[in-house]
This record gives structure tokens, C-alpha cells and sequence, in this order.
């Protein structure tokens, strides 16, 4: 049964590697952050869709940028992610 524990979604995480594992950590914790935000905005009656799919929205807006920035010919890679220049 799928998302069942125990099943073979555990055994795939189980056959990661530590650095994997560490990876996935950092994922789950800025997706935490960013539903904490994105539902605050909800609460506050400034979000105009529903809070799952701004998370997705966003997180694909995200993805896109770091495809792009990582995809920047090799004579001129910025030196750090364009969204920490701030």
C-alpha cells in the first residue's frame, strides 16, 4: 500500500546515502518555512489561491531560476545564487 511505513518508500529512503539524507533534511525544512509563510499570507486574507498550490507555484518558480542560473555558460557564473544579492 502506498505511504504505508514500513513499505518500500521506506526502504528507498533507507538505501540513501548520507549526504542524500542530509539533502532531503534541507528540502523538508525550507518547505516548512515556506508553508509557514505562504499560510500566514492565507490567514491574513492575502492569498488569493489556495495554499497548496502557491507552494507549488512557487517552488517551481524556484526550481526554474536555479535551472536557469545553473545552466549559465561556465565564462560567467555569478559568483552566488541571484536571490542572495540582496
Amino acid at each position: 500500500m502506498a505511504g504505508r511505513p514500513g513499505g518500500a518508500e521506506v526502504e528507498d529512503l533507507r538505501g540513501l546515502g548520507p549526504q542524500a539524507r542530509h539533502e532531503l533534511g534541507r528540502f523538508q525544512a525550507g518547505m516548512k518555512i515556506l508553508l509557514g509563510r505562504i499560510h500566514r499570507l492565507a490567514t491574513s486574507g492575502r492569498l488569493r489561491v489556495d495554499e497548496d498550490l502557491a507552494a507549488s507555484l512557487i517552488h517551481a518558480t524556484a526550481r526554474g531560476a536555479v535551472l536557469t542560473w545553473l545552466s549559465l555558460p561556465d565564462a560567467t557564473p555569478p559568483s552566488s545564487p541571484p536571490c542572495a544579492k540582496r
